[in-house]
């Protein structure tokens, strides 16, 4: 098999439409899990002036396919994004090819290998392997202790096949939803987006490695599990995948926002809010979410539209009373600080030693940037304590209570309210 860390020399045949070139070019996959193409030079003559790009520049961008091979490996990509310079010297005029892959498939014939499918993690940090046997295979998660360098792949997830697997199609595609979620739990874990650009699978007769074109993952500096400590909050997550606690809707959204870098604190704010009001919309019920059933408000919202008064002309009247049915279905929704309570509550998340005013504050400074497009504190934004930092702490240590009891963590964990300290999971109540 190739070694795809060293450039491989590919030949094959470029197309769009009904247009089409043989090609001859070298491909690497970069430490990060990018796809390097270095292409030979093509003269540059009207049988290869459509590799360009688009006749009428006021079309949508269009993808390359690309179908090639090394030996006895494969590279076929139907979203292949060309640049095309065209340069000149003494014997004419010459297209330098440079290509970028949004996704590529690598394939081949391998016969000795045991049904797996493994994910490259970027930027992972952990202590040996983590190993959990499941319903599914072996389940291993590890990576380098050491701190990783420019979103490099430095961990993997991989799940090896049991012996006998009677529906090799029906357990690759579990093993990607599987692999995905455990991506995005050790991206909450890491307090960073753990990309996945490359996924490696081998059925026992044939291999394949799918690269995908990825941006950085970004890092919000706030792990809560301890790189050196993983194997508990890993066996804990897989565990919950197969029996959940409680079933949570739109949970990889959330973790998505979750994981989200910002630069600023009020985005970081808006962010983790955006998981709380995520999650209470998926998982409350819309009885749950509104004060009064449909029928109750219906009878309640005509007899206040029957006591408005009647605008006579009057424009601003007119407009306030045109804005009116709108404005009373919002008055039957339950506030997010309400709805987060009553999740918490159906979820049994431990919130004892918290002061849960500070969610309601926290959803006003919240209100107040996304209606004001800042935050004005009562004190300087450098003093102790004052400005949006607590705020901050506080909706993501909700968040992460959430999760951590959905999957029935017990262990320790890190915590930031007041500061980076190491503590436990579920808290001691005071």
């Amino acid at each position: 098999m190739l070694d795809f860390r060293k450039p491989q020399a590919f030949s094959g045949r470029l197309s769009r439409g009904g247009d089409h070139h043989d090609v001859a070019f070298k491909l690497t996959l970069t430490p990060s899990g990018s796809l390097v193409f270095d292409f030979e030079e093509l003269p540059f003559s009207r049988a290869t002036a459509w590799l360009r790009g688009l006749d009428d520049p006021g079309e949508m961008v269009s993808y390359f396919s690309l179908v090639a091979q090394s030996g006895e490996v494969t590279l076929t990509t139907d979203h292949l994004h060309l640049n095309a310079p065209v340069h000149d010297d003494q014997e004419g005029s010459y297209l330098a090819l440079k290509g970028q892959a949004q996704l590529a498939t690598l394939t081949a014939a391998r016969t000795d290998e045991e049904p797996f499918l493994r994910m490259g993690l970027r930027g992972f940090r952990g202590f040996s392997r983590h190993q959990v046997e499941t319903a599914l295979g072996t389940i291993y998660v590890g990576g380098g202790s050491s701190k990783p360098v420019d979103d490099t792949i430095s961990g993997f997830i991989t799940l090896v096949a049991p012996s006998a697997v009677a529906d090799l199609p029906a357990w690759r595609a579990e093993a990607g939803r599987l692999l995905e979620y455990l991506r995005l739990m050790t991206s909450f874990a890491a307090g960073r987006n753990l990309k996945g650009p490359t996924l490696e699978y081998a059925s026992g007769t044939e291999w394949a490695l799918e690269v995908l074109e990825q941006a950085g993952g970004g890092d919000t500096h706030q792990p809560v599990i301890h790189f050196l400590n993983q194997q508990p909050f890993v066996r804990a997550a897989v565990d919950a995948w197969f029996e959940p606690v409680f079933k949570v809707e739109q949970l990889m959204f959330a973790l998505e926002w979750y994981v989200m870098a910002a630069g600023y604190t009020e985005m970081r704010l808006v962010q983790a809010m955006t998981v709380l009001e995520n999650l209470s919309h998926a998982n409350l019920t819309s009885r749950q979410s509104h004060f009064l059933s449909p029928a109750r408000f219906k009878r309640l919202s005509t007899a206040m539209r029957a006591a408005a008064p009647t605008a006579h002309g009057d424009p601003d009247l007119e407009a306030l009373l045109a804005a009116l049915p709108g404005k009373m279905a919002d008055l039957n929704r339950r506030p997010l600080k309400d709805k987060v309570r009553l999740l918490m509550k159906q979820w049994n998340v431990p919130v004892a030693d918290l002061d849960l005013e500070a969610l309601d504050r926290a959803v006003n400074v919240r209100n107040e940037i996304v209606h004001r497009g800042h935050y004005r504190a009562d004190e300087p934004r450098s003093s102790a304590g004052s400005g949006l930092w607590p705020h901050v702490q506080f909706v993501r240590e909700i968040i992460a209570r959430i999760v951590f009891a959905m999957i029935a963590y017990d262990g320790q964990r890190i915590g930031w309210i007041g500061g980076y300290h190491l503590t436990t999971y579920p808290p001691s109540e005071v």
